[in-house]
C-alpha cells in the first residue's frame, strides 16, 4: 500500500502538534512549511495525495496560496482542507 503524503501548511505550533501527532500515528507521511512561500516551494518539488493548509498564514495568504496551487497543472487536482480560526 502506498503511503499517503500530506502537506500541511501552518505556522502555529499548536495546530501543527494536534494534527500533525494525529496524522502521524495514523500513518500519513507529513512535511511541514511554516508558511505560505515554503508551502507553495513545498508543492512543487514534492508529490502530495493531500494540502492542509491555514488561511492565515505569514509570507502567503491562504486565498493566494490556493489560486497558485489550482492554477498550476501539477498541484491542480490535489485535495486540498482548508483550516481557519
Amino acid at each position: 500500500m502506498k503511503v499517503k503524503k500530506i502537506l500541511f501548511i501552518e505556522d502555529e505550533e499548536i495546530f501543527i502538534e494536534l494534527f500533525g501527532d494525529r496524522l502521524k500515528r495514523d500513518g500519513f507521511e507529513l512535511t511541514f512549511a511554516r508558511n505560505g512561500t515554503w508551502g507553495i516551494e513545498e508543492a512543487m518539488v514534492e508529490d502530495f495525495t493531500l494540502y492542509i493548509m491555514d488561511m492565515m498564514m505569514p509570507a502567503m495568504g491562504g486565498e493566494e496560496m490556493l489560486t497558485k496551487l489550482k492554477n498550476n497543472d501539477k498541484t491542480k487536482n490535489v485535495p486540498t482542507i482548508v483550516l481557519s480560526a
